[in-house]
């Protein structure tokens, strides 16, 4: 960054990044690794792990989904959840979409959404006590819709997308 820029910003942090031994390419060396720490752990609870870059997969855990239905819903497995397309703070969301689920049916669509939620958000969990890692996570019914719901509440947190 220029002297210029720096100026215009001075809050900003300047990071220089490791390069290689002739000074031409970045060294990713400690990201790679650090990726597949993370990759490693969500490949443990995919049926399908589909790697989209160093910093994003997309996983497949509608049979792990299916094997909590009938569970009850515990609003303190939603930490760090927003929910798409709801207003006011994480517990007001949390609170308004859990009056909602309990009275879906255990088929309902957006019971199994909080239902892998709750999932979702273990795994995140696991990757910061295996890794140190935190991660932001979109949840639904396909990778479009997850990848619009990853997006919306960055970083460290987690936003189911309704089908509403």
């Amino acid at each position: 960054m220029r002297k210029k820029e720096i100026e215009l910003i001075p809050d900003v942090k300047c990071v220089v990044m490791p390069h290689n031994h002739n000074h031409t390419k970045p060294d990713l060396t400690n990201f790679r690794k650090a990726s597949s720490e993370v990759m490693a752990i969500l490949a443990q609870h995919a049926t399908i792990f589909e790697r989209a870059s160093i910093d994003e997969a997309y996983i497949d855990i509608t049979a792990n989904v299916k094997r909590m239905i009938g569970l009850p819903i515990n609003k303190s497995k939603l930490h760090k959840t927003y929910i798409a397309g709801y207003e006011g703070s994480q517990e007001e969301q949390i609170g308004a979409w859990s009056e909602h689920v309990t009275s879906s049916t255990h088929h309902s669509y957006d019971y199994r959404l909080t239902l892998a939620a709750v999932y979702v958000n273990m795994i995140r969990a696991q990757i910061v006590a295996e890794t140190q890692f935190t991660c932001s996570a979109g949840i639904g019914a396909n990778k479009i819709v997850a990848k619009l719901a990853a997006g919306t509440h960055k970083p460290d947190a987690q936003t189911p997308r309704t089908l509403r």
